[in-house]
């Protein structure tokens, strides 16, 4: 959001639908930003997930469940 500040994903779903075994990678830079399993991300281990400054977390879309499934992260 550029604020700074932290931000909680909470929209449904939390990230645009991809396509199948598209990636995605986030990068947080300055901010805080947390997301949630569920509202169409699978996280591992399944508990929220709270990103700082210079975290990056990468998904790959799965079609069959609907979801971003995580694959790696980096503190």
């Amino acid at each position: 959001t550029g604020s700074l500040q932290a931000f909680t994903l909470g929209q449904t779903p939390q990230i645009a639908s991809g396509l199948e075994r598209q990636v995605l990678t986030l990068q947080c830079v300055d901010s805080g930003v947390t997301i949630s399993q569920g509202s169409g991300v699978t996280l591992m281990p399944p508990t929220p997930l709270r990103m700082t400054s210079g975290s990056i977390v990468t998904f790959i879309y799965n079609t069959g469940a609907a979801v971003w499934q995580e694959t790696s992260r980096t503190p």
